[in-house]
Order: structure tokens, then C-alpha cells, then sequence
């Protein structure tokens, strides 16, 4: 793995562009609350308007796809992270983390984006106005 560890890093860096760039394409509304010049490439979190982070976590995971909700601290409470709440994310209850790994792969990627978009869009359409 140390031999690998640059490699791995702009591997993952690359999935995590790929995976932003086809969300921004799918014309889906959300706020990227991690900086990416600052981050790791491995774990970032996104900020959906008018979303329940725990109903898109559920949703996706009926169809394979597993996100998480808070910092890996905080899997098992059920409350905005005291992270989210302090860097002013303008969605902090429509916050969710994604994390990649050494196996995921572009295909993996893209299609958690596009399984992404389609439960917001879904669950949008309930939100009252």
C-alpha cells in the first residue's frame, strides 16, 4: 500500500471529480461542503436543499449504495454533526458523507451519482412548498 500511496491518492482524486462532475451534469442542486484543495480525496460531503440526509441514506441503500450521514464518530447518533453545524453548511440536514476506497472503481462512481440524482429528484417532489 506505501508503494502505492501516491498513486491510490490521485486515483482517488480523480473518482471524486468524476463523481462531482457527473452530480453538476445531472443538473442536481447541491453544496459541496468539504474543500477539496484541503481534503482528502478519500472522504467528502455534499449539502442537498430541501433533502433529510437519513431519507436519501435509506433510500440508497435499498439499492446497493452506501453513504453515511455524519463523520465516521458520529455513525450512530441522530443529529446534524457538530462539524457541519460549524463550518456553516448551508444544508446541515440534507448533509451526507461519501467515502471511496482502493477498490472503488469509475463505474462505482458514476453510478452512485446517478442512483444520487434520481432519489433527490424523487424526494423533492414531496417537499412542501
Amino acid at each position: 500500500a506505501d508503494e502505492r500511496l501516491d498513486e491510490n491518492y490521485r486515483r482517488a482524486a480523480a473518482l471524486r471529480q468524476s463523481f462531482l462532475q457527473a452530480l453538476t451534469e445531472a443538473e442536481i442542486n447541491f453544496e459541496l461542503n468539504t474543500p477539496l484543495e484541503e481534503a482528502s480525496p478519500y472522504i467528502f460531503n455534499l449539502g442537498f436543499p430541501d433533502i433529510r440526509a437519513e431519507v436519501l441514506l435509506h433510500s440508497l441503500a435499498e439499492d446497493g449504495v452506501y453513504i453515511s450521514t455524519g463523520s465516521a464518530c458520529q455513525s450512530r447518533k441522530n443529529h446534524v454533526s457538530h462539524v457541519i453545524a460549524a463550518i456553516g453548511a448551508p444544508y446541515p440536514e440534507g448533509s451526507i458523507r461519501i467515502s471511496l476506497g482502493y477498490q472503488t472503481e469509475e463505474a462505482d462512481v458514476l453510478r452512485a451519482a446517478e442512483l444520487i440524482g434520481e432519489k433527490v429528484r424523487q424526494l423533492r417532489r414531496f417537499v412542501r412548498k
